[in-house]
């Protein structure tokens, strides 16, 4: 075959290709989501940062998730009291939810979130992000991230969750 048959062969062969029509892999459309959480109980060790006026203290916690993101949370945290009892304090949690549901619907499995907040304790409230780094089960492909604000026991969460194929 010479040379000019050839890429016509080629340039109808990739037509052909281009042509068929393949389903795209993209992710669900983002949709806003807004929930809660409220603590159920603790467990607390604490340490001074040195000779420093920081505290340190981790802190297991466990929470019920209501709203749009709704479950039951068991946390690992730690909180960096800065010059306590005057200075912020810098919040660091890891949340694992189960018996989860996402905008009403029952889904198996556990999703991970990550809370980082600094909390304002002259104004008494909390400001910060979350984003989920995990899930098993349905909710492998579930992403999502957003924002936390308000007062310290009564924060509200807001953001965006989405599927992937």
């Amino acid at each position: 075959m010479n040379k000019k048959v050839l890429g016509i062969a080629v340039a109808l062969m990739a037509a052909a290709l281009l042509s068929i029509s393949l389903p795209l892999a993209c992710a669900t459309k983002p949709v806003d989501v807004n929930f809660k959480r409220i603590m159920t109980g603790t467990s607390i060790e604490g340490r001074q940062a040195g000779k420093s006026d920081n505290i340190i203290l981790n802190i297991a916690a466990t929470h019920l998730f209501t709203g749009d993101i709704a479950g039951t949370g068991a946390a690992d945290a730690r909180w960096i009291f800065h010059n306590y009892p005057n200075g912020p304090i810098n919040v660091h949690a890891v949340e694992t939810i189960s018996s989860v549901t996402v905008m009403g619907e029952p889904k198996s499995g556990t999703l991970t979130i990550r809370f980082d907040f600094i909390r304002d304790p002259t104004a008494g409230t909390v400001e910060g992000t979350w984003v989920i780094i995990g899930g098993t089960d349905d909710l492998a492909k579930l992403h999502g991230q957003g924002t936390m604000f308000g007062p310290m026991m009564d924060a509200s969460f807001s953001g965006q969750v989405h599927f992937d194929p």
